[in-house]
């Protein structure tokens, strides 16, 4: 399934957003479920595609607007996160987001601004 999810995710960045080379997939499972793909188009821009596998609609945004991995774990380390276990990138409500999960707990933190806006766990 997720090789499946993966390639449908590429073939719609490809057509919608001109991405022509991919460096990244993630599938996020929150709220709802979340592909998440970042990706260069043939211009050579970044690209970050996060796309609703239930209501089909594709959201895509430059990573320029918005923060890298990297920052968005600061972020969640700022808010009391230990070791990394991933990132993924994905919504939450109609926010683009990285999900950082650390243990036991998921940092929601906001793809534009790098905000933490949820933390979720036990």
């Amino acid at each position: 399934p997720y090789v499946d999810a993966e390639k449908k995710v590429i073939a719609i960045a490809e057509s919608k957003a001109d991405i022509r080379t991919v460096t990244e997939f993630d599938i996020y499972h929150g709220e709802s479920t979340y592909y998440g793909l970042l990706g260069k188009s043939s211009q050579g821009e970044k690209l970050a595609v996060i796309m609703s596998p239930d209501s089909g609609v594709v959201d895509i945004y430059k990573q320029a607007d918005g923060i890298s991995k990297s920052v968005a774990k600061k972020a969640a380390k700022a808010y009391g996160a230990k070791e990394i276990s991933y990132v993924h990138l994905g919504k939450y409500g109609k926010t683009p987001i990285w999900e950082v999960k650390s243990g036991t707990q998921y940092y929601l933190v906001d793809f534009i601004s790098g905000q933490v806006i949820k933390v979720e766990g036990l």
